[in-house]
C-alpha cells in the first residue's frame, strides 16, 4: 500500500486542532505555541512515516535501504520525544530547580537512545523492509509512557485549575496513548500508535480549551459557570454548605486613578492570594465585578472564621502578584435545613453588605483612613 490512510486521518485531526485554537480567543499566545509546536512536531513524524511508507512500496529492499528505513523510524521515535517535552520546557521556571534537572535528564534519556539506534540497535533494526524489536523496547516504551503522564500532568496541575471532567478528559488522552503503546508492543502497528498520538493531541486541546471556558481570565480562579454548576451538583447532598461572600473595596477607586490594568493586577492579586489561605477548605469563584465566593462543603464557621479574619487583617496581598492591598469586606452563612444552596450564598452575600458598611463607618470615623493609597498602589 502506498498511502497509508490513517496519518492522513491523524494529520486532518491535527489541522482541525489547530483551526479550532486559532478561533479561541481566550488562550494567551504561549499556550498557543506550545500547542501549535507540539502538533507542528507530530505533523513531521506522519509525513515521515508516509515517506516510510513510500521507501517500503516503491524500492527494492537491500541492507541500504534497510539502514534509510532504520533512520527516518529513529527521527520519528526522536520527535516523538520532542512532543512531550514541549510542555515540561515551557514551563521550566515555574518549578523547583531539582524537578527541572529531573525532567531534562529523562527527557535527555528518551532522546538518546533512538539517536543512537540509527548506528546500534538498541531497541529495534531493520531487515528486508521489516521493523524487528530487540529486548529492551518494551521497557524502553514503558518508560516513554510513564514519562509522558507525569510530565503532561505536571504541566496542567501547574498551570490550570482541575476539575472532576477535566481529569476525565486528560485521562483519556492518555489512556488512548497507552493504547497505542500496546498495539506497538503487541502488534508491531505503528500507524495506529502514531493515530492515538494524534487523538491524543485533540483531546489534550479540548481538555484545554474547557478549562479556559471555565476560568476568569483575571484572577485565574473558576468563574460564575463553575460557581453555578457547583452548587446545582451538590444540591439535595448530605453535606452541609458554608458559603463565604467577598467584595474587593475600592476597586473603583484603582480604576478611576490608576487605569483598568491596575484594577485587573489588584483582582488577581486577592484572588491569587485568597485561594492559597483559603485552598484547605473549599474553592473560591470569581463571580462577578469585584465579588467572589467560596463554597466549602468541608468546613464550617468555627475553621473559616479564624481564616478569614487573619486574611483580612493582612496589609496586603501576596507579593508574588505586585504592592497591593488586601482590603475587603466578607459575609459567612451556613445552609439550613432544606435551604437551596444558593438561598445560603445570599444570605452570605447579606452578611458581607452588613460587614462593608461597618467598615465604610469605621473609616469615617478614623479619617476616612482607607488602606488604598499611591503609595500602595505604586
Amino acid at each position: 500500500m502506498l498511502i497509508l490512510f490513517e496519518d492522513i486521518i491523524s494529520f486532518v485531526l491535527v489541522v482541525f486542532a489547530w483551526f479550532r485554537l486559532g478561533d479561541n480567543m481566550n488562550i494567551d499566545r504561549t499556550t498557543k505555541r506550545f500547542f501549535v509546536g507540539a502538533g507542528v512536531l507530530i505533523a513531521v513524524m506522519l509525513i515521515l512515516d508516509q515517506i516510510w511508507q513510500v521507501i517500503f512500496t516503491v524500492c527494492t529492499i537491500t541492507a541500504p535501504v534497510d539502514r534509510i528505513l532504520n533512520t527516518i523510524t529513529c527521527i520519528i521515535y526522536f520527535l516523538l520525544t520532542a512532543v512531550i517535552s514541549v510542555a515540561p520546557l515551557q514551563q521550566m521556571r515555574k518549578i523547583s530547580c531539582v524537578r527541572g534537572i529531573v525532567n531534562v535528564l529523562m527527557l535527555l534519556f528518551l532522546a538518546v537512545i533512538p539517536i543512537v539506534n540509527i548506528w546500534k540497535p538498541l531497541i529495534f533494526y531493520h531487515s528486508g523492509g521489516y521493523m524487528y524489536y530487540t529486548k529492551s523496547f518494551t521497557w524502553y516504551l514503558i518508560i516513554e509512557y510513564v514519562i509522558y503522564v507525569v510530565m503532561i500532568r505536571q504541566y496542567y496541575s501547574q498551570n490550570y485549575l482541575f476539575d472532576r471532567s477535566d481529569r476525565f478528559m486528560l485521562l483519556f488522552a492518555q489512556g488512548i496513548v497507552g493504547l497505542g503503546a500496546i498495539a506497538q508492543i503487541v502488534y508491531g502497528d505503528l500507524a495506529a500508535s502514531w493515530n492515538c498520538v494524534s487523538i491524543c493531541y485533540l483531546f489534550m486541546y479540548l481538555a484545554l480549551e474547557q478549562m479556559y471556558a471555565k476560568t476568569d481570565p483575571v484572577t485565574k480562579l473558576h468563574n460564575r459557570e463553575v460557581y453555578v454548576k457547583a452548587l446545582r451538583k451538590n444540591a439535595g447532598k448530605k453535606k452541609t454548605l458554608t458559603a463565604v461572600m467577598f467584595d474587593l473595596n475600592h476597586l473603583k477607586l484603582v480604576n478611576d486613578r490608576y487605569g483598568h490594568d491596575a484594577g485587573d493586577a489588584y483582582l488577581l492579586a486577592f484572588g491569587q492570594t485568597s485561594r492559597k489561605a483559603l485552598s484547605g477548605f473549599g474553592e473560591i469563584f470569581r463571580i462577578g465585578g469585584d465579588e467572589f465566593c467560596l463554597l466549602s462543603w468541608k468546613a464550617g464557621p468555627e475553621e473559616l472564621l479564624p481564616v478569614l479574619r487573619e486574611l483580612q487583617g493582612r496589609e496586603k496581598c501576596d507579593p508574588r502578584y505586585g504592592d497591593h492591598p488586601m482590603d475587603f469586606a466578607y459575609g459567612v452563612a451556613v445552609q439550613l435545613p432544606g435551604e437551596d444552596g444558593f438561598d445560603t450564598v445570599s444570605r452570605a452575600d447579606q452578611e458581607m453588605y452588613k460587614n462593608k458598611r461597618e467598615m465604610h463607618s469605621r473609616e469615617e470615623m478614623q479619617g476616612n483612613g482607607q488602606k488604598i493609597t499611591m503609595e500602595t498602589m505604586e
